[in-house]
């Protein structure tokens, strides 16, 4: 809402179909197990988009009559990260055991963002037409190694458990970058511009903190009890794709030009916690009614820090997430198949990206972003998966 100026709203919607966990275990003699695991930890994408033209009174600073102003907006973004992992845990005692476990992340992500405006008199035909465009493409892929370690006690009624995950581990990670920013104003009311960089192989990091995890549950009567916290530490900021101060080798496919104001992008985060619960029922049987609520903090601090003359908001997700979760688990053969609804939402207030109502010649014609637009997630999913049972 407000993204681009007062009334000047952006609105995506997206349907998807991911496989979250698929997993399988051996048992390896009496006391241990093996087991196999591949995670779905996230997949998002969206388009945004928006053309706005207005005829304005003089207000762009530089024209004597009224002009013709024309301006767009494009986002684009892809996220995707797989985990593939061995864990083994080992019986300790008839209550206690304990695991391990280690994974390989695959993370993938497509950044696209374009604003463009122009302006020409609409009284004079031999008045020039000013512009300024600009936009920025990143594409990253990143490998991490990350290690878990867990514990766990088994009691008649209460089950509680903790695990610690270790900071990820940096395997491999490249980006390819395109930066371009043309501005021409025939009228002299602010420096014509023209900036180009496209580098392709730059190193790139992801990381993923340190983070503890604990969990309890615990039967009463024909129903049995949840909670589960974890705490995700703070990473200070660091290197997450780095740009070379020298120009290109020759004959290496990349250009630059005019681009002495580039520099290299940081992330950081914040350290959260998040929490969830949730009750299951019995009925008849194996039957049971699910029930759950867990949070999702963000925990991102502040917009990514890169290219310094063009504020560009990789990621404008600067809100916290609630899931609503309800189903049914019922046997099937030899299986406990589980079915359910979540429901999830959130929102909450940014800096807009730019302001189209309020265009001048100072702000490169796209007003500047002074303003703040409110973001409102909100999102719809059927869940269905074979569950081993608590009773």
């Amino acid at each position: 809402k407000n993204a681009l100026g007062e009334g000047l709203d952006l609105k995506a919607t997206n349907f998807n179909f991911s496989p979250q966990i698929v997993s399988g275990n051996k048992k390896v003699g009496k006391r241990a197990e093996v087991e196999f695991i591949l995670l779905s930890r996230s997949d998002v994408q969206f388009n945004q988009n928006l053309s706005f033209n207005k005829i304005y009174n003089d207000t762009l600073l530089f024209y004597s009559n009224s002009s013709l102003y024309v301006s767009s907006y494009n986002y684009r973004k892809r996220v995707l990260d797989e985990w593939a992992g061995l864990s083994m845990s080992f019986n300790l005692s008839k209550h206690v055991g304990i695991g391990i476990a280690s994974f390989v992340s695959y993370r993938y992500s497509r950044y696209y963002m374009g604003v463009n405006a122009s302006s020409v008199g609409i009284y004079s035909f031999s008045q020039p037409v000013s512009k300024s465009d600009s936009s920025l493409s990143l594409n990253s892929t990143t490998i991490n190694l990350i290690n878990k370690i867990g514990w766990v006690y088994h009691g008649e009624k209460s089950n509680f458990g903790m695990t610690l995950t270790i900071p990820s581990l940096h395997l491999w990670g490249k980006s390819q970058l395109e930066y371009s920013v043309y501005v021409s104003d025939p009228n002299n009311n602010i420096p014509s511009r023209d900036v180009y960089l496209k580098r392709r192989d730059l190193r790139t990091y992801h990381k993923n903190p340190l983070s503890l995890s604990a969990g309890y549950s615990r039967k009463y009567l024909q129903s049995r009890f949840h909670i589960s916290m974890e705490y995700f530490t703070h990473l200070e900021p660091y290197l997450a794709v780095a740009l070379s101060e020298t120009p290109p080798e020759s004959n290496a496919g990349d250009v630059e030009l005019n681009s002495s104001h580039i520099r290299s992008f940081e992330d950081a985060r914040k350290g959260v916690l998040n929490m969830a619960i949730a009750w299951e029922r019995y009925l008849r049987g194996e039957t049971e009614l699910l029930f759950g609520f867990a949070t999702d903090f963000n925990s991102r601090n502040k917009y990514w820090n890169g290219i310094s003359d063009v504020d560009f908001a990789l990621n404008q997700e600067e809100f916290n997430i609630y899931h609503f979760s309800a189903g049914v688990g019922f046997q099937h053969k030899k299986n406990t198949i589980a079915v359910g609804l979540v429901v999830s939402a959130g929102g909450g207030n940014t800096q807009s990206i730019a302001d189209f109502q309020n265009p001048t010649a100072l702000s490169k014609f796209i007003g500047f972003n002074y303003n703040s637009m409110y973001s409102k997630y909100s999102s719809y999913g059927i869940v269905v998966g074979d569950r081993k049972s608590t009773r």
